[in-house]
């Protein structure tokens, strides 16, 4: 098949090869990242990742929605998503993500979605291009080229054989296994509700089935508070404490600051399923300190003999304090430089055109392989 036959067989790949190689060159987890609305009250009590620090990744298990509430249990606050398919991004792609947004604690995902087969142009070198160029040729008239024709010949109908350049594309065959990736960036908060109880008003549905109009439902108990000292739970129906009926979540929040940090027992009457009950509630608990959840997993130790002894000893412990906070700061720049230099890249190649955007997408493509 000739150059001339297989072109108009690769532009029509072009587009839907765009979708396919969408992020190739630049951060997918940046492109497709999405902030999340944090209430103003709440930003003022978050603890962004500082400067010579790393974010703590942690995968999956497999109940991402469990997970996060376990983790918003514990007072992080989801501070933005991100979401595509495509080829497997490393975990790296991540932490950068993590470090321009401030996230401390990252939970992520990559579920495998199937493999993408099919043929994708891929621009020849001048090699190839110059071996190509002797088998494949075109012509133009005498007129344009000013050939002297041969003896004999009609000047008007003498063609000239004359080898093709340009930009050439050969198809290339590609088999890539594409996951469904996902990331939820975490950052932990100061702030705690009164009681450490997270309420809200009975919705129509609740009302109805359980035949009462007052009350509120526990959306959330967070650890290490008085709530979570008392047993209360996640589901629980609250009407009344200490024989004043609860009106709505407004009403409960009221009734919740004025008890806290207080020495004075408030007693619950709730609903748990389909159990009525009471629970005592002492607002000055003090409870022991749960181990906080997204603990990091350490890399692997590196081990050092010490010139004065045989016993191995870890690389850090080496190191001063002012060392550590050192390293800590270069690999945060060499990060954060590596990224800026992709934006600039990526604005770059946004004013080079379509067509030159496509040969770049494709380049990179075959480039990461």
């Amino acid at each position: 098949m000739s150059l001339k036959q297989t072109r108009p067989i690769l532009w029509p790949l072009t587009i839907p090869l765009l979708s396919i190689l969408a992020g190739c060159a630049t951060n997918p987890h940046h492109d497709y990242y999405r902030a999340s609305q944090v209430p103003e009250y709440d930003k003022q009590h978050l603890k962004y990742l500082s400067e010579d620090s790393t974010p703590i990744l942690t995968a999956s298990s497999g109940d991402t929605a469990s997970e996060l509430d376990e983790a918003q249990s514990h007072g992080f606050i989801i501070i933005g998503t991100s979401s595509f398919n495509a080829p497997l991004v490393e975990t790296v792609k991540i932490a950068e993500q993590a470090k321009d947004v401030g996230a401390t604690h990252v939970l992520y995902s990559a579920k495998p979605a199937g493999k993408v087969t099919g043929f994708a142009p891929q621009a020849m070198t001048e090699s190839q291009g110059q071996a190509l160029s002797e088998e494949t040729t075109h012509t133009s008239n005498l007129a344009e080229t000013e050939t002297q024709p041969a003896e004999g010949e009609n000047p008007e109908t003498v063609k000239k054989e004359e080898p093709f350049w340009g930009i050439g594309y050969l198809p290339v065959s590609y088999n890539k296994e594409r996951y469904n990736q996902s990331a939820t960036f975490l950052v932990k908060s100061t702030r705690t509700p009164p009681l450490g109880i997270e309420a809200m008003s009975l919705t129509a549905n609740q009302k109805a089935r359980l035949g009462y109009n007052r009350g509120v439902v526990i959306k959330r108990v967070f650890y290490d508070s008085p709530a979570f000292a008392a047993n209360l739970k996640k589901g629980d129906i609250l009407y009344s404490v200490n024989g004043t009926v609860i009106q709505d979540a407004r009403h409960f929040q009221t009734i919740a600051k004025s008890y806290a940090g207080s020495n004075r027992t408030m007693v619950f009457e709730l609903l748990r399923g389909t159990e009525p009950m009471q629970l005592a509630l002492n607002p000055a608990a003090n409870p022991r300190k749960n181990r906080p959840i997204l603990i990091e997993q350490g890399e692997p130790v590196k081990e050092v003999t010490d010139e004065t002894s045989n016993n191995p000893q870890n690389a850090d412990d080496l190191k001063t304090p002012e060392e550590k906070r050192q390293e800590a700061a270069e690999r945060w720049a060499a990060r954060k430089k590596a990224y800026d230099a992709r934006i600039q890249k990526k604005q770059a190649r946004a004013k080079d055109g379509f067509f030159m955007g496509l040969v770049h997408s494709v380049t990179d493509l075959f480039d990461d392989d």
